[in-house]
């Protein structure tokens, strides 16, 4: 039969909420699952309407998922998927793991129907959720087995942007396996960074221990809106750019943010996040930012007791930020819209943990969503206030040099999110590629010799191996 034949147009292509909660989700997910929300790269474009109409019109009885981008699967992966439903005939689905684009997933028109009663995706079959209590479905028999570095992998094997596209034409493989190594030690670096944290102002309405503000005062100039330009006229081009809005202070001090953030999306930059204390000086921002095309509004909420919440952030204003939750969300609700994505925050220090758990599962349900993070010492600028160090036993190049830049307020580009104070400059905002391929060059150089004691900051560095 002719493949034109075998497609099944379903109307013209339109953007669901829970799409838009998706994409946006994703946009800031590196694995096949552990995005917010509890998404997969599964829930990539799922309609349970038009899957349904496709399964009545071909008359068959399962549907298989793959991410359309996913240019290097494996056609024995999809054959083996098959298979293993088959061989679970009261098993409602069943599920290939691996590196973005390595994977897929199948299931039967009853999971279809359910998913589409409960207004769910397929990530929600596979994700931890307190009311849905589960073994890790990867350990069971509809699980794929597939090799434990595909499995953990954070590479990913999808044409979906520029970046993709270059890396992927330098890999040489015939399986997944040999893709992932490919890429893993992949050593040509990229013509950008894919992370880039701008800092919009020092000022906080906090001092929490875990900041550099607990110990010492940072002032530096509120990053103004002719700076931001210049800095998105060149991350604009890249097409896979994420920008996150953070730093020693917090973004929504700046009196300009709203039009700082107005300013990314019109020069092209699609996945904006603002982490925030969610405490800004004039409460309707939060409308506004309901409203802002962003992806994320993450907020630091590190306890769930008023006593607990003021030591952790060394103000009493707990009830401040819940109100303000809640502002947020009625004016989100009015739009009909899951996004901007609300993203609860917890950094896990000896202050706090005996709240995390029941935190945990409260904001899950309240939001969907929640994130719990480790503190760091900025290299040893302030008392580490974490439970335990969590790097592996022996250091090893920062992964970080080769993906993630950070430009500090005042123009400034800092070796990385550690150097708070700006004390390792490597440029500046006006020539960010310049920054990018050369400042940052001797830092690597040094990293790639194990030679990092000759750099001040990096020698006294315990964040080495985060992702």
């Amino acid at each position: 039969m002719n493949q034109i034949e075998n497609l099944r147009i379903v109307g013209p292509r339109r953007t669901t909420a829970a799409m838009a909660e998706t994409s946006a989700s994703l946009r800031w997910s590196d694995g096949w699952r552990g995005g917010l929300l509890g998404r997969t790269t599964f829930d990539r474009g799922f309609d349970a309407g038009a899957i349904l109409a496709a399964l009545d019109a071909f008359d068959a009885d399962a549907a298989v998922l793959i991410d359309p981008a996913s240019v290097l699967i494996d056609p024995a992966t999809l054959d083996a998927l098959v298979a293993q439903l088959n061989g679970l005939p009261d098993q409602m689905y069943a599920f290939a793991p691996g590196a973005v684009g390595s994977g897929a997933m199948i299931l039967r028109r009853a999971a279809v129907e359910e998913l589409a009663r409960t207004n769910r995706g397929p990530g929600s079959l596979l994700t931890y959720h307190p009311d849905r209590p589960g073994h890790d479905p990867i350990a069971k028999s509809f699980a794929i087995a597939v090799p434990p570095r595909v499995a953990r992998s954070s590479v990913r094997l999808t044409a979906d942007s520029t970046r993709q596209l270059r890396k992927l034409s330098l890999v040489q493989a015939d399986t997944a396996e040999a893709a992932v190594n490919a890429l893993e030690t992949l050593r040509t670096l990229d013509d950008m960074p894919r992370d880039v944290t701008l800092e919009l102002t020092t000022r906080r309405a906090t001092k929490p221990m875990t900041s550099i503000l607990s110990v010492r005062e940072v002032v530096r100039p509120d990053l103004t809106l002719d700076t931001a330009r210049l800095i998105f006229d060149q991350l604009g081009a890249v097409d896979d750019i994420r920008l996150t809005l953070a730093g020693v202070g917090d973004p929504l001090m700046n009196a300009n943010a709203i039009a700082i953030i107005d300013a990314a999306r019109s020069a092209g930059i699609r996945a904006i996040h603002v982490e925030t204390d969610l405490l800004p000086d004039d409460p309707t921002t939060l409308e506004t930012l309901a409203a802002s095309e962003i992806d994320i509004l993450s907020f630091h909420l590190p306890a769930a007791h008023i006593v607990t919440y003021t030591k952790v952030m060394g103000v009493n204003r707990m009830n401040d930020v819940l109100e303000n939750v809640k502002r947020f969300m009625l004016a989100r609700a009015v739009r009909n819209s899951g996004v901007p994505i609300l993203v609860p925050t917890f950094v896990k220090c000896e202050a706090n943990l005996g709240e995390m758990e029941a935190w945990y599962d409260q904001w899950i349900r309240a939001v969907g969503t929640a994130v719990i993070t480790g503190p760091s010492d900025f290299s040893g600028r302030i008392e580490y206030a974490g439970v335990a160090t969590m790097h592996a036993s022996r250091r090893q190049p920062c992964r970080r040099l080769a993906s993630r830049m950070t430009i500090l307020c005042d123009g400034t580009i800092a070796s990385c999110e550690e150097d708070v104070l700006g004390e390792q400059s490597c440029g500046a905002a006006d020539n960010i590629s310049r920054a990018w391929s050369d400042g940052l060059s001797m830092l690597r150089s040094l990293h790639a010799e194990h030679r990092w004691d000759e750099s001040e900051l990096c020698k006294s560095c315990e964040m080495w191996d985060r992702p």
